[in-house]
């Protein structure tokens, strides 16, 4: 048995958990399912993208499918963000939306640590 951290779900135990969790449950394939959607329902979409900012990393989401599903996470909240400033710029959802894409971004970001930008 391995414990590579501190964090709840970085131990051997705990992955194995969390993989039983979320295979049973179905919830990878849902939240998967519903961002790749945009934007049919920005309120599921929303709903899935903050499943991802908490829970999709790795030791908790299925490592085969982390980064494709933060991806298209990050490409509906664009497209959200983009149809809503077209709409109204001052729209009240913006601001928050635009918070919740950065900590996308970041979670993927941490998947691809060689593609860090700046010295």
């Amino acid at each position: 048995m391995g414990i590579w951290g501190y964090y709840p779900w970085e131990t051997d135990l705990a992955a194995d958990w969390f993989d039983e969790a979320v295979a049973q449950t179905g919830l990878a394939d849902l939240v998967g399912a519903t961002v790749r959607k945009a934007p049919s329902s920005w309120e599921k979409i929303r709903a899935a993208g903050y499943v991802l900012i908490h829970l999709g990393r790795v030791g908790i989401w299925p490592t085969e499918r982390l980064e494709a599903d933060l991806t298209a996470a990050v490409e509906a909240f664009e497209e959200m963000l983009q149809l809503l400033r077209a709409g109204d710029p001052e729209d009240e959802f913006i601001e928050p939306m635009s918070m919740e894409l950065e900590r996308l971004r970041a979670r993927l970001q941490e998947l691809r640590p060689s593609q860090a930008t700046g010295p």
